[in-house]
């Protein structure tokens, strides 16, 4: 086993092969040295002219015109050295779609990708001694910002016919188990898109010769099976705007414009993260609510149960004034 400054030379050098162009294009050693500073690397330049030194001698194809001021790299026309296409760029960027989106891909396309992942792993756990961006994956994490939950159980076997039946245009056979009644049905559906909501999925799909647009837990799915049936898509149906519109959130897409009364400490909070573009906090023009140093939100919004669930959640430090459509003795909240 190579020791890490060797595997770490190593990548360095490999580096530097892919760098360097097919004549007639060529590259300066001024330019590699730049290029691999880019990519994470410390060394110094006379380190690089060592290298190139080195890897010419090799015999690979590799070739330098000491003609030119400064001089040129180059690979010949007719070189056939096959390099490795696994930059450390693009090892971190699989480790990160490994972490982050792996959840969200067709099981098809994750399978292909399994032997880049193992190639990026080993890529960079070889380089993080001496490449900075190797280490980058270790320094930053991403979190929800609710209470973290464990993902509900999926059958084996239904995200890759859900995948197969989206990507494919086709009808969906499904056995469905409904949360309220327990109840267990066989429908036949038309995929329109997959929706993550913290850690549970759902199919966003019509049922049979219905238009209506409803969600479908996968963990609720007992058996699916693509069928060869194409799909009944709905009239302009996009799952962006599907999405935008609050439906993902259970809602029915009507905006609100929503009146808060909001603590100090709250209202911090929400100039830094909005609930909405056209959010305005300031100072209440009405002083009969017995909180001097509190302040009033204005914003338009989608009204979904997200949104009360949201309101619910923030105890006392939030008093509802109105929420258009909406009886505001229903959301009053005292402190």
């Amino acid at each position: 086993m190579p020791s890490h400054n060797a595997r770490d030379v190593l990548a360095r050098q490999w580096t530097v092969l892919r760098l360097i162009p097919r004549e007639p294009r060529s590259i300066s050693t001024a330019d590699l040295h730049g290029k691999l500073i880019e990519q994470g690397f410390v060394c110094s330049r006379r380190t690089v002219e060592r290298d190139l030194v080195k890897l010419e001698s090799f015999g690979f194809g590799l070739t330098c015109d000491d003609t030119a001021v400064p001089n040129l790299w180059h690979w010949q026309k007719d070189a056939t050295m096959s390099l490795p296409a696994m930059s450390v760029s693009d090892a971190l960027l699989l480790s990160m779609v490994k972490d982050y989106l792996v959840p969200i891909l067709p099981p098809t396309v994750t399978k292909v990708l399994e032997p880049q992942f193992k190639i990026a792993q080993d890529l960079l756990e070889s380089t993080n001694k001496t490449n900075p961006l190797a280490e980058w994956r270790e320094k930053v994490v991403s979190i929800p910002a609710t209470q973290r939950l464990i993902a509900p159980d999926v059958a084996p076997g239904l995200m890759d016919e859900i995948a197969h039946a989206l990507i494919h245009r086709r009808q969906l056979s499904v056995s469905y188990r409904s949360r309220s009644s327990g109840k267990v049905s066989e429908l036949t559906l038309n995929p329109l898109g997959l929706v993550q909501r913290g850690q549970v999925f759902y199919l966003v799909a019509t049922s049979g010769g219905y238009t209506d647009v409803r969600l479908y837990a996968i963990h609720r799915l007992h058996r699916a099976k693509s069928l060869y049936e194409e799909l009944k898509p709905a009239a302009d149906f996009s799952l962006r705007e599907y999405v935008a519109k609050g439906f993902a959130d259970f809602g029915q897409g009507q905006e609100v414009a929503l009146r808060l009364l909001i603590a100090p400490d709250l209202a911090d909070h929400l100039e830094e993260c909005r609930l909405s573009h056209d959010q305005v906090i300031e100072a209440p023009k009405e002083s009969s609510h017995g909180k001097a140093d509190w302040l009033e939100l204005k914003a338009t919004v989608t009204e979904t149960p997200q949104l009360h669930w949201w309101l619910r959640g923030l105890g006392n430090s939030v008093q509802v004034l109105s929420i258009e459509a909406l009886r505001p003795d229903d959301w009053q909240m005292k402190p």
